[in-house]
């Protein structure tokens, strides 16, 4: 039988039971918050309660001291028809009817004490904080189905879900340049996303620097399948992304605009990834972010010189013995060419894990940044770039192709 609560006697009772979470939703008519969670958690050693409130498709965090939690858990429960509990050592479960009376219809024993999973719960240093926090409904990744209408992550595409929130801080790590650059032009800062495909990134990047950060950008998404084209510019449209655009197009036919800010280009097949580079690299864009796929091109090139190597007893042949180590050495040799050519041409180069090998093996991001240097510093830079590269060039007898890219002109003039 259910027992009946007022709304202080109901907070006090979820108090009483040790709440490590406790989840609000199933808003009142008048209220326009879509849920509330209330988590446990410790900032610095100390104790205190995390509520996240979820509306207008945004999630705002405060952190509460536990002398405030009664308030906050009695008015929650003023303003919604459904709650959970979950406690010390039981799960609560409550119900507001169309009268607004409170009912616990249900007491449930933990099968253990919860006051391990609290601990966990509550360092909040060990929990992670993604930059698209999991629980918040967002139309862009709902109808790409990372996410269920309640926002919760689809078991499936909690990996699509991490590589999102990864490229997310590398973003944020170059969002003071971002700002700085709006506000010298007073223009919105562009961004072309080269190999957009399904645009995960390029929505992510439109909703963190607009919606979030409220900066005025420009996303433009490129890609050569024309239903993908078309479904991403419609879903733009229904979220409405005004300054989110794409395009039908290769890259090498599509020249970047003349103030394109950062250049994007994950997972472009095999030189494709050059082609983008070169572009970017031509149109002295300040900043470019890269995550190669699929290296063949050196590969070939190692394989067909198998026998001259051979003959010569190259310090090489060893690599070349067997496929896999041929190709992950080749992929590995590839993105170090792109680097230090990238630095011959006056970038700071960095090159990192973009996510867990777990997840995908294509796991390198290339991460590089035209900054003002030191006219004498510069030069220097560029020709010990150039050495390196030369040196590795000879030695391995190949013909990259983003050197001949390199040294086109810039197509820019034909937009």
């Amino acid at each position: 039988m259910s027992i009946v609560y007022t709304s202080e006697q109901a907070a006090q009772e979820c108090v009483n039971a040790g709440t490590a979470e406790l989840r609000f939703f199933r808003p009142c008519k008048t209220v326009i918050e879509k849920k509330i969670t209330i988590r446990a958690i410790q900032l610095k050693g100390a104790a205190y309660y995390q509520v996240e409130t979820f509306k207008n498709n945004q999630a705002f965090q405060q952190n509460i001291a536990p002398a405030d939690i009664f308030n906050v858990i009695k008015d929650c429960f003023c303003r919604f028809r459904s709650a959970e509990c979950r406690g010390e050592r039981e799960k609560l479960f409550f119900l507001q009817n169309n009268k607004g009376i409170i009912a616990l219809t249900k007491r449930i024993p933990l099968a253990q004490p919860a006051a391990a999973n609290a601990e966990r719960d509550r360092n909040h240093n060990k929990v992670k904080n993604y930059l698209i926090p999991e629980g918040q409904p967002l139309a862009f990744l709902t109808e790409q189905g990372v996410m269920n209408a309640e926002g919760f992550v689809l078991k499936q595409k909690y990996h699509k879900f991490r590589q999102i929130n990864k490229f997310l801080e590398f973003i944020a790590g170059v969002e003071p340049f971002i700002r700085e650059r709006i506000a010298e032009t007073g223009m919105p800062f562009s961004i072309t996303d080269f190999g957009c495909g399904k645009a995960y990134l390029s929505f992510a990047l439109y909703y963190y620097l607009h919606e979030r950060q409220g900066l005025p950008v420009r996303v433009r998404g490129l890609d050569l399948k024309t239903e993908v084209i078309t479904h991403c510019a419609s879903l733009a449209a229904r979220c409405g992304y005004a300054d989110l655009s794409f395009a039908e197009g290769n890259i090498a036919d599509y020249p970047l605009p003349a103030d394109t800010g950062m250049m994007v280009c994950l997972h472009a097949c095999n030189t494709a990834t050059d082609l983008a580079l070169a572009q970017a690299v031509r149109q002295k864009v300040p900043v470019i972010f890269a995550v190669p796929c699929c290296q063949h091109e050196l590969y070939g090139q190692l394989k067909d010189k198998k026998e001259v190597l051979r003959e010569e007893r190259h310090l090489l042949l060893p690599f070349m013995e067997h496929g896999i180590i041929t190709e992950r050495f080749a992929s590995l040799l590839t993105d170090t060419i792109r680097a230090l050519l990238l630095q011959a041409h006056g970038y700071t180069v960095h090159i990192m894990e973009f996510i867990e090998t777990e997840h995908t093996p294509k796991n390198i991001l290339i991460h590089a940044v035209k900054k003002p240097q030191n006219t004498e510093q510069a030069a220097r830079l560029r020709q010990e770039a150039l050495q390196k590269y030369r040196t590795i060039k000879e030695s391995f007898c190949i013909e990259p192709m983003l050197e001949t890219l390199l040294s086109e002109p810039s197509k820019n003039s034909r937009r």
